[in-house]
């Protein structure tokens, strides 16, 4: 279990390094939406295909995937252990949540932009009901709307 969380979280996270394969993807995704609704004019416009949809994009994906695990390693779900120290606000701040917890320094790219630098960021300014929430599920639902 903790190798295939670990994978999870790996997955997850190496998401900033692999621009062009993303890209690749995302444009995978705008022809499909091109097939399924059958319009193949230059000027249709695909965004709102998407839209139409309802298709969330590759980085809006990666991001709940991202949110998920960390929500599952913040609350002991996962067997991975959690190596960040989390900030102790009796209450939440303007600017971040009573769960936050501090963001690691880095000064090389692809740590800034790996799991734990990057969600933390998203993690600390989520609304104190979604970071509060009972179970995965509902987490994962709140952060989708």
């Amino acid at each position: 279990m903790y190798a295939q969380s670990w994978s999870t979280v790996l997955r997850c996270g190496t998401h900033t390094l692999l621009v062009r394969p993303t890209r690749k993807l995302e444009s995978v995704q705008r022809r499909a939406a091109r097939y399924t609704l059958g319009r193949y004019r230059r000027t249709s416009s695909v965004d709102a295909m998407l839209t139409l949809l309802e298709w969330e994009p590759l980085a809006a994906r990666r991001r709940t995937a991202r949110l998920v695990m960390f929500y599952k390693i913040h609350n002991g779900l996962v067997a991975i252990p959690m190596p960040l120290l989390q900030k102790l606000h009796p209450l939440p701040t303007r600017a971040e949540n009573s769960q936050a917890y501090h963001i690691p320094i880095s000064s090389r790219d692809y740590h800034l932009h790996s799991f734990y630098p990057q969600t933390v960021r998203d993690w600390n300014v989520l609304p104190e009901a979604v970071v509060m929430a009972t179970s995965s599920k509902t987490f994962k639902d709140s952060i989708s709307q």
